[in-house]
């Protein structure tokens, strides 16, 4: 096969992947907004990531243990970005509308520079540093919104503030997460930190005694919860991980752009939410604010193949 052949071949494997991922991703929202009607927070989050746990522990099978300096590594990357994350996220989903959650959850790229700008001091050049400010002018836009739609309007800005809350701490585990995939693959990382994150929730969920909803939730609410640990949390971040391998970061990152979008698509269909036009224009700010932010400078050349496998590593997370 020649070699331009197989390029095209991998690029289109890697935006089909990037794409499903992202719709996964988008339908999440509201798909979780379900299971939390069901499952309180802390039920909700520790049975989702131990159902991403099941799933992906193929990848730990053969693996090496983890170093005692990998240990000190993940036990906090797990408590902030899966437990700390996870219930931020049930939490805040409990308070507002799968429409604002969609909005602010689709700034977390440009959080991830502010995160990286101040822990590894990484340069903020202008296009991004006007991708944040309309990406936070979103943000801002759907919050106030909250405040003006009526109804119980403090409840739905402490929720859209949890979720800026959540959004910041998975943007801090995703720039401490590329520590951990130097040495390890990306959906290994993923495997192990949803196996410690589940173990921190066992305890607060037991202790709480929100288990019991596990005899009360009815099916809606199971194939939603089912929905988010695994096809959500699982398949769609081992797609990710393709993606990236195959077409770059980069280029994986602009799909992206599609994640508040359909969620905001997901959020009138599946729950029948109203879209007021402050959450709508929230969303484009902050697509806007991303592709801004993202979108390349200029055509750069398709990495060489070791290149392309570093690349993915560098960019290695865990589900959303």
């Amino acid at each position: 096969m020649p070699a331009d052949a197989g390029r095209s071949g991998n690029t289109a494997r890697g935006l089909t992947a990037a794409l499903a991922a992202c719709v996964f991703w988008g339908v999440n929202v509201a798909a979780s907004k379900i299971a939390v009607g069901g499952f309180p927070p802390f039920a909700a989050a520790f049975l989702r990531f131990s159902m991403a746990a099941a799933v992906l522990s193929p990848a730990v099978m053969r693996a090496r243990p983890l170093s005692r300096g990998e240990w000190r590594l993940y036990l906090p990357l797990a408590a902030v970005g899966i437990a700390g994350f996870s219930v931020t996220y049930f939490l805040g989903l409990k308070r507002t509308t799968a429409a604002d959650a969609s909005v602010v959850i689709g700034a977390n790229p440009l959080a991830t520079m502010l995160i990286e700008l101040v822990w590894l001091r990484t340069a903020l050049r202008g296009r991004r540093a006007a991708g944040i400010v309309l990406s936070m002018g979103g943000i801002a836009a759907t919050t106030i919104g909250a405040a003006t739609a009526g109804g119980d309007e403090l409840q739905r800005i402490g929720g859209d503030l949890l979720l800026i809350v959540a959004v910041v701490a998975w943007s801090a585990y995703t720039v401490g997460n590329r520590l951990a995939t130097r040495d390890r693959s990306p959906v290994e990382v993923a495997a192990r930190m949803t196996m410690l994150g589940a173990l921190i929730l066992a305890a607060p969920a037991a202790a709480s005694g929100q288990l019991a909803s596990v005899r009360t939730a009815s099916l809606g609410d199971w194939a939603a919860l089912v929905y988010t640990g695994t096809v959500a949390a699982a398949v769609a971040y081992a797609l990710w991980a393709a993606a990236v391998r195959d077409i770059g970061p980069t280029g994986a990152a602009l799909s992206l752009n599609l994640v508040p979008v359909l969620g905001l698509i997901s959020s009138a269909v599946m729950l029948g939410e109203r879209l007021p036009l402050s959450t709508l224009a929230g969303a484009a700010l902050v697509v806007s604010g991303i592709l801004l932010a993202e979108w390349p400078a200029r055509r750069r050349p398709q990495p060489a193949p070791i290149e392309a496998m570093e690349s993915a590593e560098a960019a290695g997370g865990t589900p959303r």
